[in-house]
């Protein structure tokens, strides 16, 4: 939420719906919404190398980390 303070069209952006809907997968730790997420982002938008290795680390980190709930 901070970066919508610095261009206030983030907020209406696709990108800021997609970095909520990861963001409150991750604090879930729901590793089946995350990959939901993730592939219906990816299926409308070309993600290069570094956002892959990235969110494959993410991936991993929910994998392993055990539930809080």
């Amino acid at each position: 939420e901070k970066y919508t303070t610095i261009d206030f069209s983030f907020a209406s952006s696709k990108e800021f719906a997609f970095l909520g809907e990861i963001a409150e997968t991750i604090e879930k730790g729901d590793l089946d919404a995350f990959t939901e997420a993730v592939t219906k982002w990816d299926k409308t938008n070309l993600m290069d190398e570094w956002k892959t290795k990235v969110l494959l680390k993410i991936k991993k980190m929910i994998d392993e980390e055990p539930s809080l709930t």
